[in-house]
């Protein structure tokens, strides 16, 4: 095993490496060059029946894949008392913990008025003055088994991926 030399400290290198060199700021708090477009954050409300399982799994998804996009709420059209335990089993499973959320009806739901509600109610949701609809046909797994759960958080994960890549375009 070789070991390096250290440079010498007015050693420059050949033309061809330091064209594919890294430039190096002369002044460590110059602006930038190129400018980047801040992104603002879409509130978002997930919406199913009892917000005890999809729309949990849409806002946990939202938050851990999007928080630099999506402002994301969750909230039920009749809210249950308790996140269903397969729920918060399945996005553990994914490093996801919901172990804090809670199931909240839509007026108990934080960001109103929200730029984007994601139906996945199966109910028809009309578009009002709480911002635009999207409706996703995702199953509802209540009740069901845990295969059935883990299947509908991989549906549910990547319609939220899809969405949180096309508000990056935006």
């Amino acid at each position: 095993m070789s070991r390096l030399k250290p440079k010498h400290p007015h050693h420059h290198p050949p033309a061809a490496s330091a064209a594919a060199a890294t430039p190096v700021a002369l002044n460590p708090v110059a602006e930038p060059i190129f400018e980047t477009k801040p992104i603002s954050k879409k509130s978002v409300l997930f919406v199913c029946i009892g917000n005890s399982c999809r729309s949990q799994m849409a806002e946990g998804f939202a938050r851990h894949y999007g928080s630099d996009v999506i402002d994301p709420a969750s909230a039920g059209l009749s809210p249950i008392s308790l996140i269903a335990p397969l729920t918060q089993k399945v996005m553990k499973d994914r490093g996801i913990d919901l172990s804090s959320h809670y199931p909240k009806g839509i007026a108990d739901a934080p960001g109103h008025p929200w730029d984007l509600i994601v139906n996945m109610s199966g109910t028809p949701f009309p578009s009002t003055a709480l911002g635009a609809v999207q409706t996703w046909n995702v199953k509802d797994p209540y009740t069901l088994s845990e295969s059935v759960f883990a299947e509908v958080a991989n549906d549910i994960e990547r319609r939220v991926q899809d969405l949180i890549i096309s508000l990056r375009r935006t």
